[in-house]
């Protein structure tokens, strides 16, 4: 639609001028949905699935409003989350989950494997 129309921001509108914020309002609405589970909305009743993003990240200083969720959208491969919430829960305290060290283990170990029964 973008090479159609010649338009930078086609998927911003009068209502919602932040692609960014569409796109995590889209994201969560339909992730809930797919899930099945009430969530994807700030209010009562709705699971308290959360990311923190930090402010501090290269990408989000200095940025207010709108601008911080079009930052972090389109920051590419680069984390701009330090802690998440899920179900109210705190999972990931400033970068880093709590079994992140078993996990990376797991993780190895199960690439030996793959790569030990393969001839890569």
């Amino acid at each position: 639609q973008r090479l159609q129309t010649g338009a930078r921001n086609v998927f911003a509108s009068e209502a919602q001028s932040s692609t960014g914020t569409r796109l995590i309002n889209a994201v969560a609405t339909g992730g809930a949905q797919a899930c099945g589970i009430t969530a994807g909305a700030l209010a009562e009743g709705y699971r308290a699935d959360l990311v923190v993003l930090d402010t501090e990240h290269p990408r989000l200083v200095g940025k207010q409003g709108p601008a911080i969720a079009d930052s972090w959208v389109f920051s590419g491969n680069q984390n701009c989350v330090c802690d998440v919430y899920v179900a109210g829960e705190h999972v990931i305290r400033e970068g880093q989950h709590p079994q992140q060290s078993a996990i990376n283990q797991a993780f190895s170990e199960a690439l030996a494997a793959l790569h030990g029964s393969t001839n890569l």
